[in-house]
């Protein structure tokens, strides 16, 4: 009897229980229910979660983690700026990934994303981006930065049509754009 409930348990506690909640909100559609919203400052904190993710900071081009002071400061110059634009993916009740567009003095607009963790692997990044280059009708030329290791940020840029103009084997990095 211990031995059956021995095994029992082991599978109850198996460390993929995450992985069953959000298994069960994928099957409920909640990616086809989220949308776009302009961030506001209500999001700081999901947007510190986000930029200190150690999968974020692996795909960074900076490579670092930001202390709250430092993140909240440039949150709010971000927030009052006219060439960045920050969109928060979410439902009614999750928060499920952050895109930015920042647009420089060579009317250049860079894109920027990142799916929380609990989201990622089901194609969250392909939506969101999508949605978010549909409805900010960008009148520059976007561009994307990737780092040469990081396979789903390459293939989603690919498969919304930005084609590779350049490789920077020295930095390990990779540049796309879209007109």
């Amino acid at each position: 009897k211990l031995l059956k409930k021995k095994k029992i348990l082991k599978n109850l506690i198996d460390t993929k229980g995450s992985d069953r909640i959000v298994e069960y909100f994928l099957s409920k559609n909640i990616i086809q229910k989220a949308k776009l919203k302009k961030a506001s400052s209500k999001d700081i904190f999901f947007l510190f979660k986000l930029v200190n993710d150690p999968e974020v900071i692996k795909n960074s081009l900076s490579k670092k983690n930001v202390n709250f002071e430092n993140h909240k400061h440039w949150f709010k110059k971000a927030l009052q700026k006219k060439n960045i634009s920050i969109l928060i993916f979410k439902t009614v009740n999750h928060k499920l990934g952050q895109v930015r567009f920042d647009t420089n003095s060579k009317k250049q607009t860079f894109i920027t994303y990142a799916v929380a963790n609990e989201f990622r692997g089901a194609n969250v990044g392909y939506k969101m981006l999508n949605l978010a280059i549909k409805k900010n009708s960008i009148k520059t030329n976007l561009y994307a930065i990737v780092k040469k290791n990081n396979e789903a940020s390459k293939k989603i840029f690919k498969k919304l049509g930005f084609l590779l103009f350049k490789k920077d084997e020295k930095r390990g990095l990779v540049y796309y754009s879209k007109k």
